[in-house]
Order: structure tokens, then C-alpha cells, then sequence
């Protein structure tokens, strides 16, 4: 994916920002739900709003394809609703994508769009490339390669899935600035 100029370090900015007002550090695990609280932004779990009307059920977990998503009240405001049938660490990477909607200020999209050609696509990369961010700072990456952790440890320190993990590390730049910093050592 090809972000609009800027963006990456425009979501680096936001992840920080958020991180620093709920008092994390960048090699802190991020907590959804907190920073969901923080935003004043309601959580529900998907079985606790549905339970009285299949038509709703059948829309939100048709095969289990739906994990989160926002849906804007009154003046607009949001609520994110999760499907926690889910493991915990794909809850965590769900919410926190749905935060990164809020933080990145994307529009709403009808029900009927679920699952459609009709969302933004754009918009849905951004948004997982700022939850990456959250969940897993750049700095974060550099400090678990730089401890020798194993991505295993890294996910469960984290809360995150051993593959967010992995593309996290991958894509942070980590690995060169680590290994730039192992031949300087070496010098």
C-alpha cells in the first residue's frame, strides 16, 4: 500500500501523542480499552447488543467475518463493537484499529457497505498501519529486537498476535537500525 504523503509520520505523531496522554512509554503495552475510555468512546462487546434481534446477529457475525466495527450515534459520536468470540489478541489489534478511525477523523459508512466494494480501502490501510503503531511502536520493535526477545515473548508481552508481532518488527525499520547499531558496537 502507497500512503498519501506524510502519513506515516502524521500516524507516528498521533500514536505518540495518544501513548503520552494515557502516560505510556513507547516500549509499553497498549491497552484498547483504556485508550477507548480515555477517547470517551463506548466498548461493546457484540453479543451483549444483539441478543434480542437475529436480523442485527445476522449482519454483524454472518461466518464470523465481521471483528469490530464503529458505528457513529447521535452527534456523531462513536461506539465500537467487537466480536469477542475472537482471541484476545485479535480483540486488541480490532479495537485499536477502530480507535485509529477515530484518531485518523474517517467518515462513517452505511451498514449496507459491510463486507462491500463500498469501503475505503485507503482508509482501512491507514487505519491498520496506525493500530500497528499503537500496539507496537517503532521504538518498541528496535527494544525487542535489541533484548533478543523471540517474537513469541514479544506477542505475549504485548498482547498482540505472534504475526502482528512479526509485521510490526518487520516494517518498523527495526531490524536495520539494530543491526546498524550491532556494527557500531562491533567497531
Amino acid at each position: 500500500m502507497t500512503f498519501r504523503r506524510g502519513f506515516k509520520a502524521e500516524a507516528d505523531r498521533v500514536a505518540r501523542d495518544l501513548r503520552g496522554e494515557m502516560g505510556l512509554s513507547q516500549t509499553d503495552p497498549f491497552d484498547p480499552f483504556a485508550a477507548a475510555a480515555d477517547l470517551c468512546i463506548p466498548v461493546y462487546a457484540f453479543t451483549k447488543v444483539v441478543h434480542d434481534s437475529q436480523s442485527i446477529e445476522a449482519v454483524l457475525l454472518r461466518d464470523g467475518r465481521v471483528s469490530a466495527m464503529t458505528i457513529f450515534t447521535a452527534r456523531n459520536r462513536r461506539a465500537i463493537f467487537y466480536n469477542e468470540n475472537r482471541v484476545r489478541a485479535r480483540v486488541v489489534s480490532d479495537i485499536s484499529h477502530e480507535i485509529a478511525h477515530a484518531l485518523l477523523f474517517h467518515p462513517a459508512h452505511s451498514v449496507s457497505d459491510l463486507g462491500c466494494a463500498g469501503i475505503d480501502r485507503s482508509a482501512e490501510e491507514e487505519a491498520a498501519h496506525l493500530a500497528g503503531l499503537l500496539l507496537v511502536p517503532n521504538e518498541a520493535a528496535l527494544h525487542i529486537l535489541s533484548a533478543g526477545l523471540p517474537p513469541e515473548a514479544a506477542s505475549r508481552l504485548f498482547g498482540v498476535s505472534e504475526p502482528m508481532m512479526r509485521y510490526r518488527i518487520n516494517i518498523s525499520g527495526a531490524r536495520l537500525r539494530h543491526a546498524r547499531r550491532q556494527r557500531r558496537l562491533a567497531i
